[in-house]
């Protein structure tokens, strides 16, 4: 992947925070606005191919519960955005887990990015982590 990714956390530099990337990525299921599961496929040599399911939660967003109508139209428009971005869809995740288990990331097909674009459109709100109210 080109472009480095979005940071969680605007206090954290380039150099704080290590990325892995993934360009030979299938959507499995949105879970929902700002979580998606993706099978990673990764060349280990040898002509050898090893791949995994992960949960990948949207780094530095928010989006509504699903059971929140607000929350319902961002899982359609993530769902949507997968689907006409499929093919292109490259994967940066920290190399570390959240509290939860899941791998925070960033979305990008091409110059746009999944992450910037729910929030641009008004499906999320920016977060770093902060107690939510």
């Amino acid at each position: 992947m080109a472009a480095t990714p979005r940071l969680g956390n605007p206090a954290e530099t380039v150099a704080a925070v290590e990325w892995w990337h993934f360009s030979d990525v299938e959507v499995v299921r949105v879970i929902d606005g700002d979580t998606v599961a993706f099978r990673v496929n990764v060349d280990i040599g040898f002509h050898v191919k090893a791949s995994a399911e992960v949960v990948v939660r949207l780094d530095g967003l928010n989006c509504p519960e699903k059971t929140d109508p607000m929350g319902m139209e961002a899982t359609i428009f993530t769902t949507g955005w997968l689907l006409r971005n499929k093919g292109k869809i490259e994967l940066a995740t920290r190399k570390s887990r959240e509290k939860y288990g899941r791998w925070l990331g960033t979305i990008r097909a091409g110059q746009e990015c999944l992450n910037d674009d729910l929030i641009n459109e008004g499906y999320a709100r920016p977060y770093h982590g902060e107690r939510r109210i």
